[in-house]
Formats: structure tokens, C-alpha cells, sequence
């Protein structure tokens, strides 16, 4: 059974693609176990940094699902106000061989569920009010992901081998292509369960 480790986030609209991309580069950077330095990434609007990897590759995959997110929660195609990226890190077994073929099977250990409600502010108090909350919820999200990441540790597979990323890790967007059917099914595919 996977630990979860939910992050909710009411985020005014206009933030949505700078937030989410923060959540998802904190993760993955709190989830890499290699040496590598960070490489700051800051938005500037709420005037908060956070950690990312200099890995071309990683950035593509950020940019696609946050661009997918975005998408959903489009207001002309009917888009919805509440959503999720789930963040699932699995580990890879190898399977008993039959004849000459091996088979493996991943195993999910540990993923983030980030629900993010979305808001419109309306006047310009309400856009001054929205920033401060969104501010202080990503600096409060932000700061979790860290603290997560350093206490829990005992589920954590061995690591096997010296790759940035050591295990297999999969970024789900539920859009309006994807039901919440679909995300359970999904979900429970990745954990094993039938």
C-alpha cells in the first residue's frame, strides 16, 4: 500500500500555472536521491523560490502536464473549478522469468495527491487578498513537501542504482478526457489492487 500525502490548494486562477509547476518541480527534486545541485526557480509575481533539477527531460514532463491541467480547467470548454495531479513514485520488480522473456511489475510506494480548487477574484481587493493566500498556501505547501520528504523515509524502496530519478515515476492530470472512474481505475492498476 502506498503512503499518501495529500496537498490541497484553493488558488486564485491566475497563479495556477506558476503554482502547480512549483508543487510538481518540489516533488521531484525531494524525490531525485542523487547529488545534483538545484537549480533555483522563482516566481516572480509572489516573490517565492523553490528547488527544481536541470534536467531538460524533467522540464518537458512538468511543462506537458501542467499545460494538460491548464487545459481542464479551461472556463470556454466548460472546465471544471477543482482538480488533480497525482505524483506516483513506484519501484520496478522483476518477475520470474517464463522461457525467455522477463517480466516486471511496478510497485507504487509513495504518491502525492494535489487538489487544487480554483477561485476568480472579482475586485481589485479580492485580487490583493487572493495573492496573500495564495503566497502564504504554496510557501505553507512548499514547506510540507520538504518536511515530508525528510521524516518519511521508511517506505522508501532500496535504491539499487545511481540514476538521477531510481525509480519509475508517473504524472496523472485528471481532465475532462479522464473521469474519476478512470482515476480509480488507475489508481488501483498502480497499487495492485484488483
Amino acid at each position: 500500500m502506498p503512503l499518501d500525502f495529500p496537498l490541497d490548494l484553493t488558488i486564485e486562477r491566475y497563479y495556477l500555472k506558476d503554482v502547480l509547476r512549483a508543487i510538481i518541480h518540489s516533488i521531484l527534486f525531494h524525490r531525485s536521491f542523487s547529488m545534483t545541485r538545484p537549480k533555483d526557480a522563482d516566481i516572480e509575481l509572489l516573490n517565492i523560490v523553490y528547488p527544481r533539477l536541470d534536467d531538460p527531460e524533467i522540464e518537458r514532463l512538468v511543462e506537458e502536464k501542467v499545460a494538460a491541467f491548464l487545459r481542464a480547467f479551461d472556463p470556454a470548454a466548460g472546465g471544471s473549478n477543482t482538480g488533480q495531479v497525482i505524483i506516483m513514485f513506484s519501484e520496478r520488480r522483476e518477475k520470474k522469468s517464463t522461457w525467455f522473456v522477463k517480466v516486471s511489475d511496478d510497485s507504487c510506494w509513495e504518491q502525492w495527491i494535489v487538489t487544487l480548487t480554483l477561485t476568480q477574484a472579482k475586485t481589485e481587493k479580492e485580487q490583493i487578498e487572493s495573492k496573500k493566500m495564495v503566497e502564504t498556501q504554496l510557501l505553507n505547501c512548499l514547506s510540507s513537501i520538504s518536511q515530508k520528504t525528510n521524516d518519511h523515509k521508511d517506505h522508501i524502496p532500496p535504491v539499487t542504482n545511481n540514476d538521477t530519478y531510481p525509480f519509475p515515476f508517473q504524472i496523472i492530470v485528471s481532465n475532462s478526457e479522464m473521469k474519476w472512474t478512470g482515476l480509480i481505475q488507475l489508481f488501483l492498476e498502480k497499487t495492485g489492487h484488483p
